[in-house]
């Protein structure tokens, strides 16, 4: 591996917990310094420069009647790519002392449609029952519907993206606030712990900040917004 320069060896140097080669690809990430006994992950590449597999280990002492003994737990997803380049299969692997885990490895299937060039629109598990359904207004993503743990029934959440960054936001069908994804130059999401905070963020120590905070006391009130960086954009209050 030759060593990063240029912005890689920059955002390197910026946050200790995150490592990127000379073609600026994660090659290595640990938010917290040894948070409940988990090594840093480790990010691996194809020879197309597509990311196929990040593993992650945690090794911890387990105490039980009589005595104790070491736990090494390995938590690993990979990726399997289409003719097209895109993502056909993801799998979730955990394995306990050399054992699959209950209920893993975990597989999802994608569906994609030509028609709206190669986006997903569907995912199916690997007993080829639905998980989730994409809706689209144009080429954009704006929902999902996504399956109960026994597929049972169907909930319902709305897509908010940042245009610019793609950074996107989840609210339930009620308009309240459910998730986010930070993404950072490379598309990795970054959280809410930001080392490279931009300009006017309102933070001036460069340590964490919440850009959704507005967001979500909107949304509280049944607004809902698309937002763009850290303004606010296009707020509708819906019933």
């Amino acid at each position: 591996m030759k060593t990063p320069a240029g912005p890689a060896a920059r955002r390197s140097i910026a946050d200790p917990y995150r490592s990127y080669d000379a073609d600026g690809n994660l090659i290595s990430r640990n938010e917290v310094p040894y948070l409940n006994e988990l090594k840093p992950a480790t990010y691996s590449y194809d020879a197309a420069g597509r990311k196929a597999r990040v593993t992650q280990t945690r090794n911890f002492t387990e105490y039980f009647a009589g005595g104790r003994g070491l736990v090494i737990n390995v938590f690993t997803n990979s990726e399997t790519y289409d003719g097209d380049g895109q993502v056909a299969r993801f799998v979730r692997a955990w394995t306990v002392n050399g054992s699959n885990g209950t209920d893993f490895p975990v597989t999802a299937y994608y569906l994609r449609s030509t028609v709206l060039g190669g986006r997903m629109i569907s995912e199916y598990s690997g007993q080829g029952l639905l998980n989730t359904s994409y809706a689209y207004a144009g080429d954009e993503r704006v929902g999902q519907f996504t399956a109960t743990y026994n597929h049972t029934a169907m909930t319902t959440s709305w897509r908010f993206a940042d245009p610019v960054t793609s950074d996107e936001f989840l609210s339930a069908s009620t308009g309240a606030y459910e998730s986010q994804s930070t993404l950072d130059p490379n598309g990795v999401d970054v959280g809410l712990s930001d080392p490279f905070p931009p300009d006017g963020s309102g933070n001036d120590t460069g340590g964490d900040f919440d850009p959704t905070a507005k967001l979500r006391a909107l949304e509280s009130n049944g607004a809902q917004c698309l937002i763009n960086g850290t303004q606010l954009m296009n707020c509708m209050f819906v019933g």
